[in-house]
């Protein structure tokens, strides 16, 4: 698809001609600018006079996530205290006929962005050959990082980066093609999702681009409502959807050379953060001073740090009820095994000198429910929820410690019902 654009101005602009020469634009060449919003509201996939009615179309339609390829930023508020500086906005269903399915959607407006793998979905008017569809002529392509914090990248000349698409089905009923990314994408990074002519219908001929999509990216001179903010939102016009209008351009030149035939549809969307939550809870718990380990476990306080020469056996009684306490022995889990606790020094006779019973203090950040309260994924700072008192068995080696102390090892066996299985 070849993508024009006709400037006409700087960015600066001088507003009072652009305001004469908006009025003649929209008189003179109402089929072409200001009959987009008409268009798009028709569906996308309205058969509109100057579209092949015997074609098969990618609908593009603008009003729900259903009449056009999803997902798309379309569907995402501008949020501050977000890393993207967006949060998703999908419209809910009827909540009393769809409960569940509004409390899901409750929860993925928090996101600032989509899923890293996400399930796409693509609406035609008509059947579509599936067995035509690939990674040349569906894919996904890279536009760089959206974290505001940082100046966003340009491409130049540098070939973007291309991901295909994989697990494909098309369901005939509702004539919606899914499909899932072919690897992990990045986290709060800008994609397009890129449909062309390479998809065939199920006669062979190739699928085609609806009327509404091609105005919404070809109409000329898109400069007349991109280039002053006031202007086009004095005007009426949709200030999100003209700024979104105007990324999909640029992604489409982003994106041209790349693939099989010519792009006939297009959306574009972000990723969210996926670790901004558990970076900002790995720097509080750095820059705090933790309290030291406490060894005193034993009756009376006493320090529970034992050489292995003086141990004869190990006792270990499982706390089977609270109120009043009820204990149970622990079986060793390991056949002819009998002090499980010693089994590193089997592996290597003499490598363990000491053990140790300790318990740390240590945050949590989720409640009992369980649930981990919603914090901006730039801005927010993760409430603690409940200090913990956590209990660990050390084995420390024999001999001196070198000079910057013993390597650490922090091992979990399996998940069992307690940290001795």
């Amino acid at each position: 698809m070849k993508i024009a654009k006709y400037s006409m101005f700087s960015s600066s602009g001088l507003t009072l001609v652009s305001y004469l020469l908006y009025l003649i634009v929209c008189v003179s060449a109402a089929p072409m600018i200001c009959d987009t919003h008409a268009a798009n509201n028709a569906g996308g996939g309205a058969k509109l006079a100057s579209q092949d009615k015997g074609a098969v179309h990618v609908l593009f339609g603008l009003k729900t996530p259903e009449s056009g390829i999803f997902p798309t930023d379309l569907f995402t508020v501008a949020d501050g205290a977000q890393k993207t500086g967006l949060r998703v906005n999908i419209p809910s269903p009827d909540c009393v006929a769809r409960p569940s399915d509004c409390s899901d959607l409750a929860l993925i407006n928090q996101l600032d962005g989509f899923n890293l793998q996400p399930r796409v979905t693509v609406p035609f008017d008509g059947d579509i050959d599936p067995t035509s569809v690939n990674s040349d002529n569906v894919f996904f392509v890279e536009l760089g990082d959206a974290d505001v914090r940082h100046e966003r990248a340009l491409l130049g000349r540098r070939r973007p980066r291309v991901i295909g698409v994989n697990q494909l089905v098309w369901d005939p009923a509702s004539r919606v093609l899914a499909a899932e990314s072919d690897e992990q994408l990045k986290q709060h990074t800008r994609y397009a999702l890129i449909v062309t002519s390479g998809v065939r219908a199920l006669a062979g001929a190739p699928v085609e681009a609806v009327v509404a999509f091609r105005r919404f990216v070809l109409a000329p001179p898109y400069d007349l409502f991109f280039g002053d903010n006031d202007l086009k939102c004095q005007f009426g016009q949709d200030c999100r959807l003209n700024e979104y209008r105007k990324a999909l351009i640029d992604a489409l030149k982003t994106a041209r050379g790349t693939g099989e035939g010519e792009v006939v549809s297009a959306s574009l969307f972000t990723t969210q953060s996926a670790t901004a939550t558990l970076e900002r809870i790995r720097d509080q718990i750095k820059a705090a001073t933790p309290e030291p380990a406490n060894f005193q476990l034993g009756a009376g306080g006493a320090r529970t740090v034992y050489s292995l020469s003086s141990i004869r056996a190990i006792d270990w009684q499982q706390q089977i009820k609270v109120n009043p306490p009820a204990f149970q022995p622990f079986k060793p889990q390991y056949p002819g095994e009998t002090s499980p606790l010693l089994l590193l020094d089997q592996y290597k006779p003499g490598a363990v000198g000491r053990i140790a019973y300790g318990s740390f203090k240590s945050p949590r950040y989720i409640s009992d429910d369980p649930f981990m309260p919603p914090v901006g994924a730039r801005a927010g700072v993760q409430p603690v929820q409940e200090v913990d008192t956590l209990y660990v068995n050390i084995f420390l080696p024999d001999g001196a410690a070198p000079p910057g102390g013993w390597p650490v090892v922090i091992f979990g066996l399996g998940g069992g019902a307690n940290k001795k299985k």
